[in-house]
């Protein structure tokens, strides 16, 4: 398998588009490129989740920029308040 292929397959599986673990994960084995790569995404992969996330004022902020309103009642929905 190559590189790219291999990288292809990974990042596929890793953003929950492939089930179970990738083909070629043998290559890791062989190529110190790829193993480096792989194990930058799981470091960025477990910054990205432990980042919190923006918070209830940026979000309004960006929401009100945009022209979206919250949904009648104030709840989940949204529209853009434009009829």
């Amino acid at each position: 398998m190559r590189c790219g292929e291999f990288r292809d397959a990974v990042a596929a599986w890793v953003d929950g588009e492939a089930g179970g673990e990738p083909v070629g994960m043998g290559h890791l084995a062989g190529c110190a490129g790829c193993a480096e790569w792989v194990e930058g995404l799981r470091r960025l992969r477990s910054l990205t989740e432990a980042a919190p996330g923006p918070s209830e004022e940026w979000e309004r902020g960006l929401l009100a920029r945009l022209g979206v309103v919250p949904g009648p009642g104030g709840g989940e929905g949204y529209s853009s308040g434009v009829h």
